[in-house]
């Protein structure tokens, strides 16, 4: 028979806890409190992924779209209104047309503007952190072409520090990134049309091709370091933790209308219960 010293029941003995502060009932009483939850979470990869921060933005967006559909639509039921009356002249016409040029005009000196103070963050980044650490600022970034920017330079660093995981899964970011295809495109476009390379005219590319044309090195060195190793075991063994969504480089996050209406009563101070399938979304709330 064993001794009674090898038959106590040790599951609960070692889990970990803190001492806290409980209100039962007008008393405030101390209680152990499993850490077991924490650390769990604590265990997932380390991301830029606030979920805030997303919220802000899209209510952002969602107003921006609303004022301009509004002034669209005032606009066309000022020309429907004319029409029906038989009072629409050619100068109403040539002023509505007018209208709807100085106000796309705004709209793209607002776009520029915006990257213009993305170039800034980065550039402030790249003069104050001697380690090129740009993955802090990248939340702060507002525009596409500014993200893919951002992206290029980590995928420098990465270079320059030999960071090989680092070096394939910002590759895999930007090659997915909607701006660098759409760049991508352009640039092949621009260069189909002369017989070679040193005739093209690469002065009317946009920002995300001009980009993609001034660091095409980076991006081929990048390209030939992925294509040496076998990927499928490189991931499964080094990567495991990188693959999507878990990438700290996953962009193009965008909130389902449910889940939007669902933070819209929770702004408003209302009690909100959630029954929804598996990977529908309903995690995204618990950090809100």
């Amino acid at each position: 028979m064993q001794d009674n010293k090898d038959n106590y029941d040790l599951r609960l003995a070692n889990v970990p806890k803190i001492w806290k502060k409980v209100r039962k009932g007008r008393r405030m009483k101390m209680e152990f409190v499993p850490r077991v939850p924490t650390i769990l979470r604590d265990l997932a990869p380390s991301t830029g992924f606030n979920p805030q921060v997303v919220w802000e933005n899209e209510k952002r967006m969602d107003a921006i779209n609303l004022q301009s559909s509004a002034v669209q639509s005032d606009n066309l039921d000022v020309i429907l209104c004319r029409s029906l009356g038989g009072g629409t002249t050619h100068k109403d016409l040539e002023k509505e047309s007018r209208t709807v040029q100085i106000q796309e005009k705004q709209n793209i000196i607002r776009a520029d503007k915006a990257f213009q103070d993305d170039m800034k963050r980065i550039s402030n980044t790249e003069s104050h952190k001697a380690d090129g650490d740009y993955f802090h600022i990248q939340n702060q970034i507002e525009t596409e072409c500014g993200s893919l920017v951002l992206l290029i330079k980590i995928l420098k660093s990465s270079l320059e520090r030999r960071q090989l995981i680092e070096v394939m899964d910002v590759l895999w970011a930007i090659q997915e990134h909607a701006h660098y295809q759409r760049g991508k495109r352009e640039l092949g476009e621009c260069l189909r049309k002369v017989s070679s390379p040193l005739k093209a005219d690469f002065s009317s590319l946009s920002h995300c091709a001009r980009l993609i044309l001034d660091h095409r090195e980076v991006l081929i060195r990048a390209k030939k370091l992925r294509d040496r190793e076998d990927m499928i075991i490189k991931q499964l063994t080094d990567m495991s933790d990188r693959l999507p969504p878990l990438s700290r480089y996953t962009c193009g996050f965008k909130l389902d209308d449910w889940q939007k209406q669902v933070l819209r009563w929770i702004d408003a101070g209302k009690s909100v219960i959630i029954s929804a399938p598996t990977s529908s979304g309903k995690v995204f709330f618990l950090s809100k």
